[in-house]
């Protein structure tokens, strides 16, 4: 139930969009880079989105790995809590889809560690102050719920286990990061 209503906060501003009249504002396209424990796109994302309104600002990050789940892709939304000239306050909700990864010794062959794919979902606030016109440094702090936790399957030459990760990072936990927005 919970998560349900995660999503449907992160996804119902895309559907109240259609209610506003779209003339009246103005779309201003964006880029972050985000560094920090279990952001959405995991220890190291970049990506973009559309800021359409006040409640509406469609993303999509794309991060490099730098934990247990490999490549991952977050699609979600950047909701304008408050802002003034120099500071700002958003919240946020990032589904997230990790791709697993495959580690191999590269010194002994038949050793191979396989982590399946797996999904979370990622809420929380950014603190941001505005450096100029066009960059904006953001503190993001929340939370991470892992929906599933992925199997792990170590080969060796003497057979092949699996098992579902023991690893914290498929935990729900706390997320906290700093990000730089690029207003394009």
């Amino acid at each position: 139930m919970l998560r349900s209503a995660l999503l449907l906060v992160v996804f119902l501003p895309l559907c109240l969009h259609a209610q506003v009249d779209s003339t009246r504002s103005k779309v201003r396209p964006w880029a972050q880079f985000m560094l920090g424990s279990r952001l959405p796109g995991g220890f190291f994302g970049f990506g973009g989105g559309v800021e359409l309104g006040r409640l509406v600002d469609p993303a999509l990050v794309f991060g490099l790995g730098g934990g247990p789940d490999g490549a991952t892709i977050a699609v979600g939304n950047e909701v304008r809590v408050w802002r003034t000239q120099r500071i700002g306050l958003q919240g946020w909700g990032y589904w997230n889809y990790a791709f697993g990864r495959v580690q191999e010794d590269e010194f002994a062959s038949g050793y191979r560690t396989t982590t399946d794919p797996s999904t979370s979902v990622k809420a929380g606030v950014s603190f941001l102050v505005q450096t100029d016109t066009n960059l904006s440094i953001a503190l993001r702090a929340g939370y991470s719920w892992a929906l599933d936790v992925p199997m792990v399957t170590v080969e060796r030459p003497t057979g092949k286990t699996s098992a579902p990760s023991t690893d914290g990072y498929f935990n729900d936990s706390y997320l906290l990061g700093v990000a730089a927005m690029i207003w394009l």
